[in-house]
């Protein structure tokens, strides 16, 4: 049973860590919890938070060494993916543009009258 009457002015006042109040516990992987942490610290404090760039952006603005280098990666995973797809596809089967096998035309199958 919960006491009615507690005596707290022996105990020590506490300054929450927090700027912005109230606080609300969360339920989150432990493997993420030091980065979701850093990144609530730095809103609480104010901070500029770098925001990803995009692919467009990054477009706009890397060298040409760097867009000569993402062309090679480009081409060189396209064609993995090429060889990886042509090696699952039965029988030189197609694939349409949902990665369904197409099936082969038989022609017309009407049953003359």
């Amino acid at each position: 049973m919960a006491n009615p009457n507690p005596r707290t002015d022996h105990l020590p006042k506490q300054q929450p860590r927090w700027k912005h109040l109230p606080t609300r516990a969360l339920r989150v992987p432990e493997i993420l919890l030091g980065d979701i942490e850093r990144y609530a610290r730095s809103l609480d404090n104010g901070e500029k938070l770098e925001k990803a760039q995009t692919i467009q952006e990054f477009l706009e603005t890397a060298s040409i060494e760097e867009l000569l280098s993402l062309k090679q990666n480009l081409e060189k995973a396209i064609s993995r993916s090429e060889r990886v797809a042509s090696a699952l596809r039965p029988n030189g089967k197609k694939i349409d543009s949902m990665g369904r096998f197409q099936k082969k035309s038989q022609g017309d199958r009407r049953i003359p009258i």
